[in-house]
């Protein structure tokens, strides 16, 4: 008879010191992994910090914006510069002018030499109104 022999396996041998090697480096990676996230949230929390102090400087500006406006309404300077521009009044004892624009074709004049109005950018044409007024001819072009 013969005999056969078995050769038996031996089961992988595993030393304690690769075992500690990987547990070192599964938790480095794991390590690693958080802390890119936690960067990644602090760097996007930062942007957002900065994009609130922005909103909040122009919100502190227009703030005192407003109260200097708040402050001149209710100042006795706007309260008569309103009378006097908007609703036309005057002080006792004071005469109101109102300058008429000139029409556009006026019948009892008679032409002479029609006045050409100065080609101006202003938006206020009241000045203009004034200097007709005094004098025949249009304002000297200084600009």
């Amino acid at each position: 008879m013969t005999t056969i022999k078995l050769k038996r396996t031996r089961a992988p041998h595993v030393s304690l010191a690769h075992l500690v090697a990987l547990v070192i480096v599964a938790c480095s990676v794991y390590l690693m992994v958080d802390f890119g996230i936690r960067a990644a949230s602090l760097f996007q929390a930062h942007q957002r910090a900065a994009e609130v102090e922005q909103q909040l400087a122009e919100q502190i500006a227009l703030r005192d914006r407003l109260q200097r406006r708040l402050e001149y309404v209710q100042s006795d300077a706007y309260v008569e510069e309103v009378a006097r521009t908007q609703l036309k009044w005057s002080r006792p004892g004071e005469t109101v002018v109102v300058i008429l624009s000139p029409p556009d074709a006026p019948s009892s004049v008679p032409e002479t030499a029609p006045l050409a109005p100065p080609e101006t950018t202003l938006d206020s044409s009241s000045w203009l109104n004034w200097w007709f007024l005094f004098f025949d001819v249009a304002p000297p072009r200084i600009f």
